[in-house]
């Protein structure tokens, strides 16, 4: 019996990781939009470092018409393709980003980078008469973030808004050798939206980096990716309209005064 407990489990995990790993349509009447881009009017260019990376559409993209995954590279503030924006047609499409930092102070002088900024928008609208819940998620990953000597720092923040501003989700990695190091993240990256017939309801979310290395034997690397991603589309179930509701009652108590007329 214990081996059974534990097997079942198991095997519902797995189709559960299979079914949801299979993108399916989104539902008729409901629309959802991504757009992302590299903030260049509010970047830096580093200094005596580098930064890099690129802006990522899945979906059925407004720059190639099909449904395909739009990838720009960027150096610095440099891109040749800004403002990746579009549809997203099923599940696993989103918007989605890949930054990468990296500095030593050196005979120039300090390493820095001021300000990287990166802006993602996804929007819902229900134009259709059935109600649903609809899932994304919004996901970071790092990869071998440090600073190291007397004076460095690497500060990786995402967050995540709604349309009144309100943080729905935050995610904060940072490396300083003089200040102290700080981890800390959202406990549930998966969000939950209602969509009744007639809404639309928007959210932001923004990837910022910063880094410095100001002493000598300084220096700072490392990277983040991320973005928002369709997960799923649940139907809410509605009640039955009230004529049917009264034609079921009435048939119901009539029903009940022939059984007790048959008593």
């Amino acid at each position: 019996m214990q081996t059974r407990t534990s097997i079942l489990p198991a095997v519902l995990l797995a189709c559960l990781a299979s079914a949801s790993a299979m993108a399916t349509a989104v539902p008729a009447g409901i629309s959802v939009s991504g757009t992302l881009s590299l903030d260049i009017a509010n970047s830096s260019p580093a200094v005596n470092g580098s930064q890099s990376g690129a802006i990522r559409f899945t979906g059925l993209s407004a720059q190639t018409g099909t449904h395909t995954t739009v990838n720009e590279p960027f150096s610095d503030v440099t891109i040749a393709n800004n403002n990746l924006s579009g549809q997203l047609t099923q599940t696993s499409d989103g918007v989605f980003f890949d930054v990468a930092l990296s500095g030593a102070h050196g005979t120039p002088g300090a390493a820095s980078s001021d300000g990287l900024f990166i802006d993602l928008f996804l929007s819902f609208a229900n134009t259709g008469s059935t109600a649903y819940k609809a899932f994304f998620k919004a996901d970071t990953r790092y990869g071998n973030l440090q600073a190291s000597g007397p004076d460095a720092f690497l500060q990786l923040d995402f967050s995540l808004q709604d349309s009144g501003n309100n943080e729905l989700f935050y995610s904060r990695y940072w490396r300083d050798t003089l200040n102290g190091d700080v981890s800390d993240q959202s406990s549930n990256s998966i969000l939950e939206v209602l969509l009744n017939p007639g809404d639309t309801v928007s959210f932001h979310a923004l990837q910022s980096a910063r880094a410095g290395a100001f002493a000598a034997q300084s220096s700072y690397s490392g990277s983040v990716s991320g973005g928002l991603e369709l997960l799923r589309f649940t139907p809410l179930s509605t009640p039955l309209p009230l004529p049917s509701s009264l034609l079921l009652f009435g048939i119901g108590m009539g029903m009940l005064g022939w059984c007790r007329r048959s008593v």
